[in-house]
């Protein structure tokens, strides 16, 4: 029988494409993740504009610089910053942001060869790909961030302790459930494994052996931001 994150066993909830935990209230997704699901032209064209209507990733790299990304560096801007990785760095704009702010070291993790090499060519920095935590990489960081991308992964807490491991301070956005119901927009099937309550990501990162330093609602209303540290 399929189980939480947690480890605890689900029962049904109102969405028809998930399942609840019982213990730590968050919702599991009934599907697994495709194969081939993140590549760069089915996950950033053909899945982002045909069936979500959403901007393509060429909009997305300049409008993110408008919102989410300002947004994520102001919150961290008074931390001592030189090194930055981020996990799931899509475009690559957050890292340019913080290049031009002058942190000296951004590094980038993206699964798909097609996605680095969108961020690498308009960016110019350095994209190492692979399907995070399962990524060689030696290096130490001040912050490691990962930004709507804990949902989409099978354990999560796993993907905590590894940023924990490579950085001094971690940093999360995911959307968190508050109640909304059936059409809180981030119950996607495929996609987004995990949605999260707020009592969920307190014992999320419990797991992971981690303190909340800072929380607050992330760049868009349905999300989290977190800041956090080893214990």
């Amino acid at each position: 029988m399929k189980k939480c994150w947690c480890g605890r066993f689900l029962k049904d909830s109102f969405h028809t494409d998930y399942f609840q935990c019982s213990f730590c209230g968050s919702f599991v997704s009934k599907e697994e993740t495709p194969e081939n699901f993140y590549d760069f032209k089915t996950y950033w064209h053909d899945r982002q504009i045909e069936k979500y209507g959403f901007p393509a990733i060429e909009e997305r790299a300049k409008a993110d610089f408008f919102n989410r990304i300002p947004f994520w560096w102001d919150i961290i801007r008074n931390f001592h910053l030189n090194s930055i990785l981020e996990i799931g760095c899509g475009h690559g704009g957050f890292l340019y942001y913080c290049k031009k702010q002058g942190v000296e070291k951004c590094v980038g993790i993206e699964i798909s060869e097609g996605t680095c090499n969108f961020a690498r060519n308009n960016f110019d920095l350095s994209i190492i790909q692979g399907a995070f935590p399962d990524v060689a990489i030696n290096e130490h960081f001040n912050f490691v961030c990962a930004f709507d991308v804990l949902e989409h992964l099978l354990n999560p807490i796993d993907a905590l302790k590894a940023m924990s491991r490579l950085g001094d301070f971690i940093m999360i956005q995911t959307p968190c459930y508050r109640g909304e119901g059936v059409n809180f927009p981030h119950f996607n099937k495929e996609e987004h494994l995990y949605i999260f309550t707020d009592k969920a990501i307190k014992i999320l990162f419990d797991a992971a052996n981690l303190n909340m330093i800072n929380s607050c609602r992330g760049a868009f209303h349905q999300d989290i931001t977190i800041i956090g540290s080893k214990k």
